[in-house]
């Protein structure tokens, strides 16, 4: 199985190279990263001979900061995301407190497969429309944190 992680970058402006670097090492130890408030969302790849489905999730710092990444995703969808190739891993459930995950069948849901180009290197999103599938999801996530 193989695993990607990707990061959007922090909302605040505030994350740097190295704790962007921190936050991809406690990703692969399937840390929660509570103590590192920029780290507001990741979309995950789980591919078995291709790309099958597409995991979205939050790990939730201050609330403001998912909020305003909607705002920042909303006003320039286009805005670029980094994307990186962590290697083989085994799988690793991220619920908790203070994180939410959606899992999306590619199967069930081919168009979103289109998004997406399998890379051993990265994988490379259309920026709009990974924007729309972002900002739907930040927005369940502050609903349900609400309840």
């Amino acid at each position: 199985m193989l695993y990607y992680t990707v990061y959007l970058s922090d909302a605040s402006s505030a994350l740097n190279q190295e704790k962007n670097d921190i936050l991809l090492d406690q990703l692969r130890l399937g840390d929660q990263g509570h103590d590192l408030s920029g780290m507001i969302a990741c979309i995950k790849g789980v591919s078995i001979k291709g790309l099958k489905g597409l995991c979205i999730q939050v790990i939730e710092g201050p609330k403001y900061a998912v909020q305003e990444a909607i705002t920042i995703l909303e006003l320039d969808p286009y805005r670029e995301c980094e994307w990186i190739y962590s290697g083989e891993t085994v799988f690793r459930n991220f619920s908790g407190l203070n994180s939410a995950y959606e899992y999306i069948n590619l199967d069930v849901y081919p168009a979103l497969g289109q998004i997406f180009e399998l890379n051993l290197e990265a994988l490379k999103l259309n920026p709009g429309l990974g924007a729309k599938v972002l900002i739907s999801f930040l927005k369940k996530f502050l609903k349900d944190a609400d309840r």
